[in-house]
């Protein structure tokens, strides 16, 4: 989230880049790159984008 980068002083996501996924000890699991970035307001997030990032607990897509 957007404001989750601008409240950690982070720098915003773009296209191309790489992060390390780490499990839930901490362990890197995999290299994933960012294909896409798009930034919209809080409540033009859809259903199903919710479900999918794992926002599912009471969401009914």
């Amino acid at each position: 989230m957007l404001w989750n980068c601008t409240k950690k002083n982070e720098p915003k996501p773009k296209v191309g880049t790489y992060s390390i996924v780490l499990d839930g000890s901490g362990a890197p699991v995999c290299i994933a790159q960012t294909e896409r970035v798009e930034i919209k307001n809080f409540n033009k997030v859809t259903a199903d984008h919710a479900y999918l990032e794992g926002e599912w607990n009471g969401i009914e897509a």
